[in-house]
């Protein structure tokens, strides 16, 4: 089984294509000297890398569930990776856009980059903002597979 991913273009990815363009093409029209073809692959390999790793917005697979919400503050990916054994399960909303959010055990550690963990009784639902995202476009169908055939937890609805 393959991992369940969704990946979204964000606005800041045009800025390496307008670096590019204007440090490669624009600097040796106006007079400065052209860049060995190398360098020029090197550096557009790097920001195509670059742009690639930073649309990850959730993956699912044998390991848990990854949840990038975005960029922080210092750079960095906003992320929150949850093992299988501390998911209680999986809720995608019926909305649109939809919300994917996890529930976790009441034992379960608090994962990397989330803040806190609800554990309300009264609301079977609650979830943690650092544990939920909109998704624009989701496969229901394939999710369901990479959530049960993964981590065995349910994916329920609501």
């Amino acid at each position: 089984m393959k991992p369940y991913v969704i990946r979204r273009l964000r606005p800041s990815l045009l800025t390496p294509v307008v670096f590019l363009l204007v440090f490669f093409v624009g600097l040796p029209q106006l007079g400065w000297p052209s860049f060995p073809l190398p360098i020029v692959a090197v550096f557009t390999g790097l920001f195509a890398w670059s742009a690639w790793s930073s649309t990850l917005v959730l993956r699912i697979d044998a390991d848990g569930v990854l949840l990038v919400r975005g960029i922080g503050r210092r750079g960095r990916r906003d992320e929150s990776r949850v093992p299988w054994p501390s998911i209680h399960e999986v809720v995608l909303t019926e909305g649109e856009p939809p919300t994917f959010f996890l529930r976790l055990k009441p034992d379960a550690s608090l994962p990397d980059g989330a803040q806190a963990v609800i554990h309300d009784p009264e609301r079977e639902y609650a979830a943690p903002p650092d544990l939920q995202i909109r998704l624009r476009s989701v496969n229901r169908a394939e999710l369901a597979q990479a959530v049960e055939g993964y981590g065995r937890v349910p994916l329920r609805s609501s």
